[in-house]
């Protein structure tokens, strides 16, 4: 599944090359190819000599641009921030589509498309320009004259949980410095948390990353489990990175079979 965060487009016309400040070397065929999508909406892009395409973008604290190109393979192309035309990165043609991203570093009103600065691209086609607050990223979020915002993706899954079985989950970095389950502490790793937990109305067996951390017996409540709760608390997150991860065993795996999969 690609489950992505809410993320805002700032560039108001990702499709069609309008409004934006150009040199008077810069030639704009609009709906010239086909693009990514299929549609014959792609704009093409004549440079006759040095020259550049400046578009203004919403100023974040952290932010990232991307859009996507074709060009003769092997020829260049200057993309990225501008407080003037010879800034940005170098991004070379492969002859097919490709998305390439700016990472910006530090913010800029301003972003630029230009042959200055060792490029040397004067023919090429552009879709998709998408400036966004991240430091990654995200599908294409298309405009048409204004910015649009994409809601966050939900997941949401119906789970019969036996009252004896055993599940697993890859998680990486977490807020806290240890995990509960089912009432059984255990401390996290810094970097990576691979779980595998065997439980029943009785005993409780708990792998992390190929070790054997909990091994215990006494009176666990599983006739009713009702949710699984990753990486959040009685409504407070503690995950610092997403889960990698997820299967439930209707069986109680060995101390064997839990380190297996956690190692």
């Amino acid at each position: 599944l690609l489950l992505e965060p809410s993320r805002t487009n700032s560039v108001p016309n990702s499709e069609y090359i309008l409004g934006y400040s150009l040199s008077a070397s810069t030639t704009i065929t609009q709906n010239y190819g086909i693009s990514p999508e299929g549609v014959q909406n792609s704009a093409r892009i004549q440079f006759s000599g040095l020259g550049y395409i400046a578009f203004g973008v919403t100023t974040y604290t952290n932010e990232v641009s991307s859009m996507y190109v074709k060009g003769t393979a092997g020829e260049i192309l200057n993309f990225g921030k501008g407080g003037n035309v010879a800034q940005g990165a170098l991004y070379t043609f492969t002859g097919d589509w490709q998305r390439i991203v700016y990472d910006v570093g530090s913010t800029s009103s301003t972003f630029i498309i230009s042959n200055y600065s060792g490029a040397n691209a004067t023919d090429f086609e552009v879709y998709g320009l998408q400036h966004e607050q991240g430091s990654y990223p995200t599908s294409y979020i298309p405009t048409y004259g204004v910015s649009q915002t994409r809601s966050g993706d939900i997941s949401t899954a119906s789970l019969n949980a036996s009252s004896t079985g055993s599940f697993y989950v890859s998680l990486g970095k977490v807020q806290d410095p240890y995990f509960i389950v089912l009432g059984e502490e255990f401390t996290a790793n810094s970097t990576r948390n691979d779980i595998a937990v065997a439980y029943s109305p009785t005993e409780l067996r708990i792998s992390l990353n190929g070790a054997i951390v909990v091994s215990a017996t006494g009176t666990y409540d599983t006739s009713s489990l009702t949710s699984v709760q990753l990486g959040h608390y009685n409504g407070a997150d503690q995950l610092g990175e997403g889960v990698k991860e997820l299967n439930m065993f209707n069986a109680f795996l060995t101390d064997t079979e839990l380190n297996a999969l956690t190692v």
